[in-house]
């Protein structure tokens, strides 16, 4: 990096220095979010969906849940809580039948 020093004003030297940092770091975290987004394993087009389910994981633990939308390689629920990313659930549909 090249610095040229500008005569009498050292504050507007020192506001383009930090200024050209943030810039870089901002540079930084879109090269990095992009890179996550390229090797995201939900990259199937997902299809919207509205609809009540009921979801079940580990030792018969779960609840109910709506089902927001599907994709071949997984779906989007809103539960009244957290799980970890990544878990395995079982998911039943409820059906108007």
């Amino acid at each position: 990096m090249r610095i040229h020093r500008l005569e009498g004003n050292t504050s507007l030297a020192y506001s383009l220095l930090m200024l050209r940092s943030q810039v870089e770091r901002k540079e930084t975290m879109i090269t990095q979010t992009t890179a996550r987004i390229a090797n995201d394993p939900r990259r199937s087009v997902r299809a919207p969906y509205s609809g009540n389910a009921t979801y079940r994981y580990a030792r018969n633990e779960g609840g109910g849940a709506t089902l927001v939308n599907l994709c071949a390689s997984g779906a989007c629920l809103a539960l009244g809580r957290y799980l970890r990313p990544g878990r395995f659930i079982l998911v039943a549909l409820e059906t108007d039948s």
